[in-house]
């Protein structure tokens, strides 16, 4: 593990609360395993409430990251739309908090993953439900950022008016 190198590691502060990924700063160069683009992957230990227990993030491309310990892969066969699972098991986040157990650090077992019971609709209905999320989050983004940019504005105004 350095703080470069070819392979950027998925770790337990590699997933944010909003099922975002966010770089680990942990690297190596070689791995057997890498992740591929559309992979899921999803955070088994937190520690203090669990809000991130069960949390998943889409891999944005081909051999770029690795699995670390206590995150898992979820890889979507031909049957599941990767964006349509994101969005599913994020917004079903109290069925994995549920499952934690321990004590400072809760976590969860791979059965509690396998065991969890979704009703998915066909794969042509999962990619139409996927794609309004992610249209969705993206427009969040954005407004977010004219959000971001108008308040500077205003900052510079204020600045302006009373100097």
């Amino acid at each position: 593990q350095s703080t470069s190198g070819k392979l950027e590691l998925i770790n337990l502060n590699s997933i944010s609360i909003s099922g975002g990924l966010k770089h680990s700063g942990k690297f190596i160069d070689e791995a057997d395993d890498t992740l591929q683009k559309d992979d899921l992957v999803m955070i088994l230990s937190d520690v203090g409430h669990g809000d991130l227990l069960g949390r998943v993030a889409l891999i944005p491309e081909d051999d770029r990251f690795v699995l670390n310990q206590r995150v898992a892969l979820l890889r979507p066969n031909t049957t599941a739309d990767p964006q349509f699972l994101f969005s599913y098991i994020n917004a079903h986040q109290y069925y994995f908090k549920a499952q934690g157990a321990g004590m400072s650090q809760l976590n969860i077992s791979k059965g509690s993953v396998e065991n969890f019971i979704s009703f998915v609709p066909i794969i042509e209905e999962q990619k139409k439900i996927g794609a309004f999320f992610k249209q969705l989050d993206d427009t969040i983004t954005l407004h977010q950022r004219k959000l971001d940019l108008l308040k500077e504005q205003k900052k510079g105004f204020l600045q302006k008016m009373f100097v």
